[in-house]
């Protein structure tokens, strides 16, 4: 008990945690402004015809274009009080709630930095993330010394970046990847040169990547081979924003600040104090100077018994923690590919797994024991966003099949039945179909995990 109440409630600088607070506001500020910027609400939840709903989501409805436009407003404003650290455990709560019933509108809107940020901004509600740069902070009537913090407020939000990067790593550790295949069809349309667009390449950067991904959350936590890690972070992250991939947004940027969290407690103050509030005079002796730096960056102080609160914060870390490290490895149980048939493929850090490359787009409506038929615009029933990501789960054609049988009644068929004989490119593998062209689509419980009965398998197309 001991040992963990040390790991756990040691008190520490909180330097690194509030600088953090700033930096992941500043991305979240970003992130609402361009949301508004490009009318969100309409082109991705109040605009398509139809929202392909989460399973045990799917009461989850949008409200009035004007509603949720304000709400993107409430938001960004949301975003700045956490930046600058006003009522910021208020704001974490509000922001939290708006941003997972925006996300959670449609499955095509998923991303896994959207759900990376919605599970940062759970943990810092019981962060004590506005000690230091912060205006409530900055007008507190009450100067002290610098408050400290527990040091799991630091290393819970280092699991779960870490998480992201090992866990990355360990879903490339798959024949598509390491053959190249998949991210050859990323660079195809990267900026990367066309010399440079070949399959060897790809195979070097899938390669490269999995092995930075594995090794780059030790790299970081480990002390003497921190800096490498810290440079490395960077030209990975500077490297895949401008050269190889042009839809991941912010999140580059959100990991390279995250990188303010692996430093020691006490150096960012410490650095700052050099910079900006260190003692200029060089007539006082050197000792002095060290001395009077080092009373203002305290970083550890004493430990107090283990009580009942510190019991729940462990049961708390425990079940996050536990849960987090399950999560992702679902699929081992539940399907034989996840980017294929889009059972456990989300929630799972498996990023830039899969590419879908529609062949032949064909959705028919028939009348049961009749030999009338209607052949179906698939296209007209999806928006920009929706048409990108409608692949990554052949249960999105599901839930397109009720929509399409919906309005075949509307327009005079009394028993349709709905087939699709679409085929795609799928990570550089030979087209093939998606579902069974003779199964009805609308017989199908979208929500179910059990897909093999309707879903064609990988690889086995005539």
């Amino acid at each position: 008990m001991n040992k963990l109440n040390q790991l756990l409630f040691k008190k520490i600088d909180a330097d690194n945690l509030s600088l953090f607070r700033v930096l992941f506001g500043c991305v979240l500020v970003y992130d609402m402004l361009y949301l508004l910027k490009n009318d969100f609400v309409f082109q991705c939840i109040t605009g398509p015809v139809i929202l392909f709903k989460y399973p045990f989501f799917d009461f989850i409805e949008p409200l009035s274009k004007s509603t949720m436009d304000f709400m993107n407003i409430g938001m960004a404003l949301l975003a700045i009080l956490i930046l600058i650290g006003v009522l910021t455990r208020w704001a974490l709560v509000l922001f939290l709630i708006s941003f997972c019933f925006f996300f959670l509108q449609d499955t095509t809107l998923y991303n896994n930095h959207l759900y990376l940020f919605a599970l940062i901004t759970f943990l810092m509600i019981f962060l004590k993330s506005d000690v230091k740069y912060s205006v409530q902070n900055y007008f507190r009537k009450e100067k002290k010394e610098p408050e400290l913090i527990p040091q799991w407020h630091l290393w819970i939000l280092r699991f779960q970046i870490c998480l992201v990067y090992f866990y990355g790593g360990l879903a490339k550790l798959n024949p598509d990847w390491l053959s190249g295949n998949v991210a050859h069809q990323f660079i195809k349309n990267s900026n990367l040169s066309a010399s440079m667009q070949t399959l060897e390449v790809a195979k070097f950067i899938a390669i490269s990547g999995t092995i930075f991904d594995l090794c780059i959350p030790f790299l970081l936590l480990f002390k003497r081979t921190r800096w490498v890690g810290i440079i490395a972070v960077l030209i990975f992250n500077i490297t895949n924003n401008s050269y190889l991939f042009n839809d991941i947004g912010v999140f580059p940027t959100f990991m390279v600040f995250s990188l303010v969290l692996f430093f020691d407690p006490g150096e960012i103050s410490g650095f700052f104090a050099r910079i900006f509030g260190g003692d200029t005079d060089k007539s006082k002796p050197r000792k002095s100077k060290r001395k009077k730096k080092e009373k203002a960056v305290p970083t550890v102080s004493a430990l107090t018994a283990w009580n009942t609160k510190k019991t729940i914060v462990s049961g708390f870390l425990f079940s996050f923690i536990l849960f987090q490290l399950l999560v992702p490895l679902r699929h081992y149980f539940m399907t034989y590919n996840p980017e294929w048939t889009g059972v456990g493929q989300r929630f799972s850090w498996r990023m830039k797994m899969q590419t879908h490359r529609p062949d032949v787009l064909d959705l028919k409506v028939l009348e049961r024991n009749s030999e009338v038929k209607s052949d179906v615009d698939m296209r007209s029933y999806l928006s920009k966003n929706q048409q990108a990501h409608f692949f990554d789960d052949p249960r999105n054609m599901v839930q397109l099949a009720k929509k399409v049988k919906e309005d075949a009644m509307k327009q005079g068929f009394k028993d349709p039945v709905i087939n699709s004989s679409t085929t795609l490119f799928f990570n550089g593998h030979p087209s093939q179909y998606l579902v069974y062209p003779d199964v009805d689509l609308t017989t199908i419980d979208e929500n179910s995990t059990e897909v093999e009965h309707w879903v064609y398998p990988l690889g086995d197309q005539e």
